[in-house]
């Protein structure tokens, strides 16, 4: 039983991390001037 909450608990950590990532890179390649400040910040 808790092993299974930890296994979600990282799921959604995971989750949470991809979608920052994704929101930050949407708005890294929607904005022209930013882009290339925003990718070297996010790799």
């Amino acid at each position: 039983m808790r092993l299974s909450w930890k296994l979600k608990e990282l799921l959604l950590s995971y989750g949470m991390a991809i979608l920052t990532m994704w929101k930050l890179w949407n708005e890294c390649n929607g904005n022209v001037f930013w882009s290339v400040a925003c990718r070297r910040r996010v790799l």
